[in-house]
């Protein structure tokens, strides 16, 4: 769970948060915020619940069961799994597993949705920063994204 606290102390993640345009930021996406986003743009309906005082287990769609991972659960794009592995392989998810208390939800360059242990050095963050409302977005042909309003 100190894991876990860490990546949502938007404190720490301050420094992303340029105070022009965003809310705040956090250290990575929790379960509830990747999945909501990824059956939006994708038409899917993968499920997250606390099962447990632990933590989290998943599910493709509501009348599957529950499981600790999913192998082909995500697309490999961005924003959803990281496409540069050099300084990481997989992002940590702001989500305790139900595994047990020293794991966390991460998922790998390869879209696999899965937990590790907190002190496994090969994951890395993803800050999510939180635009504030009256900010607007404009995707370049390169598939990034530029503030227009600012």
């Amino acid at each position: 769970m100190k894991a876990v606290a860490y990546m949502l102390d938007t404190k720490i993640w301050s420094k992303f948060a340029n105070d022009n345009v965003a809310e705040y930021a956090i250290g990575g996406p929790t379960i509830e915020l990747l999945f909501k986003s990824y059956n939006a743009t994708h038409q899917t309906s993968y499920v997250a619940g606390a099962t447990s005082n632990t933590g989290y287990q998943i599910k493709k769609q509501e009348s599957d069961d529950w499981s600790l991972s999913i192998s082909d659960m995500l697309e490999t794009e961005k924003p959803y799994v990281i496409s540069d592995e050099t300084n990481a392989i997989t992002m940590w998810i702001a989500s305790p597993s139900n595994i047990g208390s020293n794991f966390v939800m991460y998922v790998t360059f390869n879209g696999i949705l899965g937990y590790w242990g907190y002190n496994d050095t090969g994951n890395g963050f993803r800050p999510i920063v939180c635009l504030k409302s009256e900010i607007q977005l404009q995707k370049s042909d390169d598939g990034n994204y530029t503030i227009v309003n600012q």
